[in-house]
């Protein structure tokens, strides 16, 4: 072996040609290393057309933890049976009388499809429930969304435990779709089940049928629950947090 010896100057000359040659090499294995190891959930959509609201405001970290990376657990949902309609042109669906709330209200009766944690929940009745909804544009053109619902004794009598009132719930949320087919993104942050308070995200897909404007019907509804949190259920009554249903709705009627 041969040892060179360098002065100081010619060691500085050759730091930085090494240093040329590794840095770029160096970003890349950076570059790579925090993608393999982070695992941190994207919030990032790439083939699906929706508002860039629904990244930021309603798949948060918080949501996230839950659903894993955004894209996927979109894929996830469909292939069980969820729908997505895409587009940043919903239909504008008002609700609201001047007095307060004053909205179309439908009877729905709710029949869970998929469970991700208790799949023998599939094919069950979750009971009837009272929805309204609400779409309108603001002042940048972005679809503000609300979503209300109230339980009621299931009209069918298959599940006669869930009784008027025992679930109810309130919350906001961006809108997307096109050709009178909307998807809802709810922040539900007042649930209440019997005595449990909970917190819940709502993705809900129909298609509207309207008459002059005038929604008189939703066909085609689909709907997504994940339980986000919940307080006071020492009992076990409501889901575990993290559960994640979806729901087929029969074909509503107007009260």
């Amino acid at each position: 072996m041969h040892i060179i010896h360098l002065n100081s100057e010619a060691m500085e000359t050759v730091l930085e040609f090494l240093n040329l040659r590794i840095a770029p090499f160096a970003g890349i294995f950076f570059l790579f290393a925090c993608d393999l190891n982070d695992g941190i959930p994207s919030p990032e959509l790439g083939k699906y057309d929706l508002p860039q609201e629904v990244v930021s405001e309603i798949f948060t970290d918080e949501v996230l933890a839950i659903t894993g990376s955004l894209e996927p657990f979109l894929d996830e949902i469909k292939s069980k049976g969820m729908t997505i309609h895409e587009g940043d042109n919903p239909p504008e669906i008002f609700d609201y009388c001047q007095s307060g709330p004053c909205p179309q209200i439908y009877s729905v009766d709710h029949s869970c499809l998929y469970d991700k944690y208790y799949p023998s929940y599939a094919d069950s009745s979750f009971g009837g429930y009272l929805d309204s909804i609400f779409i309108a544009r603001d002042q940048f053109d972005t679809y503000k969304s609300s979503l209300g619902y109230y339980s009621v004794a299931n009209p069918n009598e298959k599940n006669p435990e869930y009784a008027s009132g025992l679930d109810t719930g309130w919350g906001s949320g961006i809108a997307s779709g096109d050709n009178g087919a909307f998807t809802l993104f709810i922040k539900i942050d007042n649930g209440k089940y019997d005595d449990v308070s909970y917190r819940a995200l709502w993705i809900v897909s129909a298609v509207g049928e309207f008459d002059d404007g005038e929604l008189y019907g939703l066909t085609n509804i689909r709907k997504c629950m994940i339980l986000l949190s919940k307080q006071g259920d020492p009992a076990g009554q409501m889901a575990n947090i993290g559960t994640i249903r979806i729901f087929e709705d029969d074909v509503p009627t107007r009260r």
